[in-house]
């Protein structure tokens, strides 16, 4: 998803949703220590980030926080999705995983975080003889 951003030809995602992969691993090793005995309905958790996605400020941070990749940002319009993530229920996701919405990454970090790690692995694709595509192959979801 993050690398369709800096791709001139990329394409968006189908829905304003991000989850910092880091706040996954957190919440599955928080949900697998924890002492859970008490809750009595199912545990699972229908699970993203509490931080709205706006597709527009995002790319905008990734302009102006890391302006090599401006000459690559995604070329088609932005759309309109009405509304920027999911109404979950962050008492429920605490209550089993012991996450609180302030223990998330921000959207900054997760996304300026990847495309730093992106840029890192391009280069050394590069050192290695690698070419890369001018596009990026198409999301499957």
């Amino acid at each position: 998803m993050v690398y369709n951003l800096i791709s001139p030809g990329g394409k968006y995602p189908p829905r304003p949703a991000h989850v910092d992969f880091r706040d996954v691993a957190a919440a599955h090793v928080r949900a697998a220590t924890r002492d859970t005995s008490s809750i009595k309905d199912r545990k699972r958790v229908i699970f993203a980030s509490p931080h709205g996605l706006v597709l527009k400020d995002v790319l905008e941070l990734i302009k102006t926080k890391r302006p090599e990749t401006a000459n690559r940002i995604i070329s088609s319009p932005i759309p309109d999705f009405g509304f920027t993530k999911y109404d979950l229920d962050s008492e429920w996701i605490e209550q089993v995983t012991g996450l609180k919405e302030n223990d998330f990454h921000t959207l900054e970090e997760t996304f300026l975080d990847t495309i730093d790690d992106l840029l890192k692995l391009e280069n050394e694709w590069k050192e290695k003889g690698f070419k890369l595509p001018e596009t990026v192959p198409p999301m499957s979801l």
